[in-house]
This record gives C-alpha cells, structure tokens and sequence, in this order.
C-alpha cells in the first residue's frame, strides 16, 4: 500500500512510499510535527523540507544573550506557531 502525505506549509504532495518513514529519512526529508488541537486530540502536521525550514527559523528560539534569560521552551515555539498557521490569535489558557 502506497502512502502519500501533504504539507501544510504549501500543499505539495509527498511521493509515494511504502511507510511514511521513507519520508522522514535522509532521501526525501520531510518533518512531521506533532499538533494539539483545541479538543485536547493530537494531529499531524506534515511538512516539505523548504517548509521545514521556513517553520523552523520563523520559530526559532531566541539566543541566550537576551537580556532576562527567559528562554521558551521549544512546545511554547512550535505551539504559537501552529496556531498562526492555522490563523488562531489567541494564546491558550496558561495552566500548564
């Protein structure tokens, strides 16, 4: 059985492979990043490498130099750049 995923950051279709693990490997280069949805339920979000790449610097962590050291923590990143992409404003309760 032949997968085939999409990626979220442009909508290009993955090639076909036997698992998705194929991928995810050095070959193809595909990230997965695992979402929360408001529901509580978890999702994947799969991307191309050039959007890989985009995600990642748009969310980079800040450099330790900053000042009062108050470093996020790569959830907080990701989490906050997830709801952008999927145009959601607000910041989730803070009780976790």
């Amino acid at each position: 059985m032949m997968e085939c995923q999409i990626c979220v950051g442009c909508g290009t279709k993955s090639p076909e492979t036997d698992t998705n693990y194929t991928l995810i490997s050095a070959q193809h280069g595909w990230r997965l990043h695992r979402v929360r949805a408001p529901d509580g339920a978890f999702s994947a979000e799969w991307r191309f490498p050039a959007c890989w790449r985009k995600f990642k610097e748009a969310n980079a962590l800040p450099d330790s130099s900053g000042g009062a050291g108050a470093r996020e923590s790569a959830r907080t990143v990701f989490a906050r750049a997830s709801r952008r992409l999927r145009g959601e404003d607000s910041e989730p309760p803070r009780g976790r």
